[in-house]
């Protein structure tokens, strides 16, 4: 590839910064945040995740739907880039400012409302970020580095995170008094200007070239072309599978650390563990799977890898910190690969899509795609909460029950594990192989060149609908 292509690419990632600053910070931090620094039950925060995240999903058909039907000269994705970061910013830092002096009731009420707010917002950027790599290019090769892109820098800010920010956070509320509050309030005042920087920089830095009609189709219509994309449908439900196994994890990470290992200052090691050996493992064989195995071969090694990990750090059930980040690394270099595969799948069942139907709806179809990664996020949320309600977890309590304690073990691992388990059965029979996907590539453009032959000769132009 060239350097115009690996600019590209690099510029893409860069809205992953900012989604992982401003949105991806509640995945490792908001569970904590909401029962051990706001005050609110387990069970409660449990119902608030899952149902804010529903709403989400929800939330993300209407954006697709919004993102299809925009058409303006800096293209249809790109400029929510830019309208939306603001507001995005403003309402992750009133996430993490729960009222302290409120009542339980009024707490929940406001993190219910601020919450929904934020998952709003985000819709309006997720989706025509995410659909903009359909955009960009339909090359199979410059797909999958799109997508891993977007896991290398979101797993640099995850390291950044866990590595300054989380022993910046703790060692200002221990040395200086300072409420939590008024520490998560600067830090995501400085995350939301990091974030808006870094949507702009990927408005600048990428372009939207590929062929697309206005769209004139009713949301009915466009609601049926989304059902006939068999390839989609298996997307989505695996991405539910993997998300809520990833989530479920993650939420559960800073349980582990603190109270079945009684060590928090490993929750750093753990994290660079899951997060740069996937990078330094996963970026190379991810490259090399796809050219000998095509994405769905390259997508199944890292289930296997994924799962591999999580099995084996249920059963060895160890306290020796060389033998748990061994367990995460192989777990690391397996969601690096599914995650940044699952992207570039999801790019070519837009092509799969337009072929089987005549339609190209990306927004829609990126729409039902982040709409299953919500779902996947409400339940990964919920789990884990609710694994800890049931087992008598109580908060900041230091030696926690028996049951407890399995009940993170059951939550970190034994969850994620049965959830990926039923993605790679299933993914068995996706239907879309690197070969099929370059037949259809062909097929839509010879289909769209006779179109515009076929209304060339009915009345000498050039259709006004076709860019």
């Amino acid at each position: 590839m060239n350097r115009k292509i690996w600019a590209t690419v690099a510029f893409y990632g860069s809205g992953e910064i900012a989604n992982n600053f401003i949105y991806g910070m509640g995945a490792m931090f908001l569970l904590n945040y909401y029962t051990d620094v706001a005050g609110i039950p387990a069970a409660a925060v449990g119902t608030l995740l899952l149902l804010i995240r529903i709403f989400d999903a929800g939330a993300d058909i209407w954006a697709g739907r919004v993102v299809d039907r925009t058409n303006t000269r800096w293209g249809r994705f790109r400029p929510y880039l830019i309208w939306c970061a603001v507001p995005l910013a403003v309402a992750n830092v009133l996430v993490f400012s729960v009222p302290q002096h409120w009542t339980d009731a009024l707490k929940l009420v406001y993190a219910y409302v601020s919450y929904g707010l934020l998952g709003l917002l985000f819709s309006f950027v997720s989706i025509p970020y995410g659909s903009l790599s359909t955009a960009i290019s339909q090359e199979s090769r410059v797909r999958a580095m799109l997508g891993v892109s977007r896991e290398v820098v979101a797993s640099l800010t995850a390291i950044f995170l866990a590595v300054v920010i989380a022993p910046q956070i703790h060692h200002h509320a221990a040395q200086d008094g300072e409420s939590l509050h008024a520490i998560y309030t600067r830090y995501l005042i400085i995350f939301g200007l990091v974030g808006v920087v870094s949507y702009a920089v990927c408005f600048a830095g990428t372009k939207e070239t590929i062929e697309y009609r206005k769209d004139t189709r009713t949301l009915g219509s466009s609601l049926r072309t989304v059902f006939r994309n068999r390839a989609l449908l298996f997307i989505c439900l695996a991405q539910i599978c993997i998300v809520a196994a990833y989530f479920s994890m993650n939420a559960t990470i800073i349980f582990f650390a603190r109270y079945v290992l009684r060590n928090t200052e490993v929750l750093i090691e753990i994290v660079v563990a899951r997060k740069l050996l996937g990078m330094l493992v996963g970026v190379p064989l991810s490259a090399w799977l796809v050219k000998h195995f095509g994405r769905k071969g390259a997508f199944m090694v890292g289930l296997g890898a994924y799962i591999t990990g999580f099995v084996l750090l249920y059963c060895f059930r160890t306290t020796d910190i060389s033998l748990i980040l061994a367990f995460f690394s192989v777990i690391s270099v397996g969601q690096m690969l599914t995650a940044s595969m699952a992207f570039a799948l999801q790019s070519d069942t837009v092509e799969y899509g337009e072929y089987m139907t005549g339609e190209r709806v990306e927004g829609m179809s990126y729409a039902f795609f982040s709409f299953a990664r919500k779902c996947g996020q409400a339940l990964g949320g919920a789990i884990p909460a609710f694994v800890l309600a049931a087992s008598g977890y109580v908060p900041n309590l230091a030696n926690q029950s028996a049951g407890t304690v399995s009940g993170i073990y059951t939550a970190l691992t034994l969850v994620p594990a049965s959830l990926l388990g039923l993605t790679m059965l299933a993914f068995i029979f996706y239907p879309l192989t690197e070969r099929r996907y370059a037949e259809i590539v062909t097929g839509i453009q010879e289909r769209r060149q006779r179109e515009v032959a076929e209304l060339a000769c009915d009345d000498g132009r050039v259709p006004s609908t076709v860019r």
